[in-house]
């Protein structure tokens, strides 16, 4: 007989547990039935329990180590077994008592995880809660602190749900690929976003990132984030004058509106 090693299947590296006895914990009948057929599958197989003395290699062998024991016996079928104590015969060599392993039993993974034993605790080092791109608003709106517009006015909706959330980072784009960050807000009743004629030009499409950022400073990767956009006006306005792709006039908005008193530029577009 010899004892094939399989410490990459250590019972104990995958989160296993061996069968106890009594489970008073148990409240979902799929698990008592299943915890109840590893019972009797100790009652219905003869070969359940077995007590072997290993070979000299067989010494680094742990308790709850899933094992393969082999046989050269005509019509012996290769058999998986659990550690269960490890000791010394009379002769000093290394002795184990096996327990045959059947599939499945030694976890709850095949009834699923039961209600109400779940974690419910939020944790402080898990990724934020992700501002949804249907919580965002873009608008375009006056400047706040120049005599030009559009700008545009960022709102979205805080999470109620995560207690570690803190602010947010926002970043904006005109291609939704390369990304350049602006600021950071806790306020979801409005930031504004402040770049005309710089970050994005007349009628181009601004494109905006909110990536959350936790109290403990976590944050998820940019590129795992969606983007909100938003089409702007084809005209800004600078003080009294309106520059649009090509043309630059003062007056009102309409280029050809009577009360132009200046016009510079392609005036054919």
């Amino acid at each position: 007989t010899s004892v094939e090693v399989k410490d990459e299947n250590d019972i104990k590296i995958n989160g296993e547990i061996l069968y106890e006895e009594k489970c008073w914990f148990i409240t979902l009948a799929e698990i008592a039935r299943r915890r109840a057929q590893c019972k009797f599958n100790k009652f219905k197989y003869t070969d359940y329990k077995t007590s072997l003395s290993a070979l000299s290699g067989a010494g680094d062998l742990e308790v709850y180590d899933k094992v393969t024991i082999t046989h050269t016996l005509p019509g012996w079928t290769n058999k998986e077994f659990l550690v269960t104590q490890k000791g010394e015969d009379q002769y000093g060599r290394t002795q184990f008592a096996l327990d045959a392993y059947y599939s499945g039993v030694y976890d709850d993974s095949e009834a699923g995880e039961q209600p109400g034993y779940e974690p419910d605790l939020p944790n402080p080092k898990d990724i934020p809660y992700e501002i949804a791109v249907g919580d965002i608003t873009l608008a375009e709106v006056s400047s706040q602190t120049h005599n030009w517009s559009p700008a545009v006015n960022v709102t979205f909706t805080q999470p109620t749900s995560d207690s570690f959330w803190s602010h947010v980072e926002v970043w904006i784009s005109t291609d939704d690929v390369t990304f350049t960050f602006y600021g950071i807000t806790s306020d979801g009743d409005g930031f504004h976003i402040e770049t005309t004629g710089g970050m994005f030009q007349p009628g181009a499409t601004l494109y905006v990132k909110l990536l959350s950022v936790s109290d403990s400073g976590v944050k998820d990767s940019l590129t795992n984030i969606t983007s909100k956009s938003i089409v702007l006006s084809s005209v800004i306005r600078l003080g009294s004058f309106y520059v649009g792709p090509h043309d630059f006039w003062g007056g009102n908005a309409a280029i050809g509106n009577a009360a132009t008193k200046v016009v510079i530029g392609n005036l054919d577009g």
